[in-house]
């Protein structure tokens, strides 16, 4: 079994380069609006959605914001996040990774491996 970071870890790492600017950052869409393309709900009540996002080989989606979530990953993945400072941290995900994270207010996310990313987010829904 490949060892990877921790997403907690790798979300600590992206919010120390990004500095208090990240979670003070001006709101963005969430991530199923800012990219539909990428993000799509394939579930949802009054209280939950299950987001899945699905990144081509190169593909980058816009920016945009998550509640906070509970994730798992489908594929391995290699990826760069894009935050709001113009720093930038690449990532190494494997499938089956499963974990939890806080709201993230803006960032952007490009596939930087040779085959398709999936994951599915289990978030909050909107405030209606």
């Amino acid at each position: 079994m490949r060892k990877s970071k921790t997403w907690k870890t790798m979300l600590f790492a992206i919010v120390a380069a990004a500095g208090p600017g990240l979670l003070h950052a001006q709101p963005t869409a969430p991530d199923f609006l800012a990219s539909p393309d990428v993000y799509k709900v394939i579930a949802q009540n009054e209280r939950s959605l299950v987001v899945q996002g699905v990144w081509k080989p190169g593909q980058r989606d816009q920016f945009h914001s998550h509640p906070a979530q509970l994730f798992y990953w489908l594929t391995d993945c290699r990826m760069r996040w894009y935050l709001p400072n113009g720093s930038t941290r690449d990532i190494t995900v494997v499938a089956g990774h499963a974990g939890s994270v806080p709201p993230i207010e803006s960032h952007s996310v490009e596939n930087t491996g040779a085959a398709e990313c999936r994951v599915l987010m289990f978030e909050a829904a909107p405030a209606s």
